[in-house]
């Protein structure tokens, strides 16, 4: 089997992958997800962040395992642990280079080290890439699990219950009977009116179903018109009754299944 995932080599993606991957496969690294999810085809699969604990959900993943034709299969929750490594000591004068979402999940420490120059990276192996090449003037926030073999001090960041959840996708997903099931779905008006929302929840509630995420995204094409991308976790029977609104709210909305796993 193919992998797309989110690159390059070292980052918390691919640390996802090995988790769960027990045979040898092909990995193929991209630069972005737009660019991970749009190789995912018949023969192969994606995988690609989804949600942080500190950051809620990563809105590109959502937007184009839609936009792509997408199913969920899986996900897989990491625990996420950054180090700040450097040499002789950390002072605000050195160069900070932190990737731009390990910025956020590290923002108390920055703060805190008062840096006065701070340059933001594309990956936390690029980051890395900067300290090594001159450790006296710079240092580096990463991963915890990416330091290498170049000697240098490093202090563990505190960050309390940050998690991050990786999502597998698939052009092809046959559904699995079972007993429980993760659904994530998106629900598209056809047209706006006052108290649309009110009459989306109104649909759950009636069912019975408890929802656990609600998330409203532009459609791109008029200014005011909104995607609702829904998660929750169901019982088969749940299940079958949202197959049922499907059917029975289907001349106001359009609602699609990204994901039953």
């Amino acid at each position: 089997m193919i992998y797309h995932i989110l690159g390059p080599r070292g980052t918390f993606t691919e640390l996802a992958l090995n988790s769960f991957m027990k045979d040898e496969q092909k990995i193929i690294y991209h630069h972005t997800i737009e660019e991970t999810l749009k190789h995912v085809d018949e023969n192969s699969l994606g995988l690609v962040p989804i949600e942080n604990t500190m950051e809620g959900y990563v809105l590109s993943t959502i937007d184009h395992i839609y936009q792509n034709q997408l199913k969920i299969i899986d996900d897989i929750y990491l625990d996420i642990e950054f180090i700040c490594v450097y040499q002789d000591i950390i002072h605000q004068d050195k160069t900070l280079y932190v990737q731009f979402a390990a910025k956020s999940q590290c923002s108390d420490f920055i703060s805190k080290k008062g840096f006065k120059h701070i340059i933001y990276t594309e990956s936390n192996t690029t980051s890395y890439e900067y300290f090594i090449k001159d450790p006296i003037h710079n240092v580096a926030i990463i991963p915890k699990h990416t330091k290498h073999a170049y000697h240098s001090e490093d202090i563990l960041l505190p960050n309390i219950k940050n998690q991050t959840r990786f999502v597998i996708v698939s052009k092809n997903h046959q559904e699995k009977e079972k007993d429980q099931y993760k659904v994530f779905m998106v629900l598209t008006p056809k047209k706006d009116y006052p108290g649309l929302l009110y009459d989306i929840l109104g649909y759950f509630k009636d069912a019975k179903i408890n929802l656990s995420s609600i998330i409203s995204r532009p459609m791109k094409q008029v200014i005011g018109i909104y995607h609702f991308y829904i998660s929750c976790e169901v019982s088969k029977t749940e299940y079958q009754s949202i197959l049922k609104l499907e059917h029975n709210i289907s001349d106001a909305y359009n609602l699609t299944i990204l994901g039953c796993y």
